[in-house]
């Protein structure tokens, strides 16, 4: 289960669970809340195929959820 997200106007910046910036004094509300959503769906994403794999990522895996949260941080959204 995924937590309510955080309301972004309690900070500028949101720190994720692993310690990555999702957003800078630059970005926008909307842009705030749409980098937050796209977080919290890559950890659902995670989650799942590490159910689906007893509970670990292979390296692949690893690799593909790090290039997406790279993708979130920087604004260059994946397809």
């Amino acid at each position: 289960s995924v937590p309510p997200p955080t309301p972004l106007s309690a900070s500028n910046n949101v720190l994720n669970r692993n310690g990555l910036w999702l957003s800078s004094d630059d970005d926008t509300p909307s842009l705030k809340q749409q980098k937050l959503r796209r977080a919290i769906a890559l950890r659902e994403y995670a989650e799942q195929l590490m159910a689906d794999n007893g509970g670990f990522l292979t390296v692949d895996q690893q690799q593909e959820i790090r290039r997406k949260a790279r993708a979130i941080v920087t604004g260059r959204w994946w397809r």
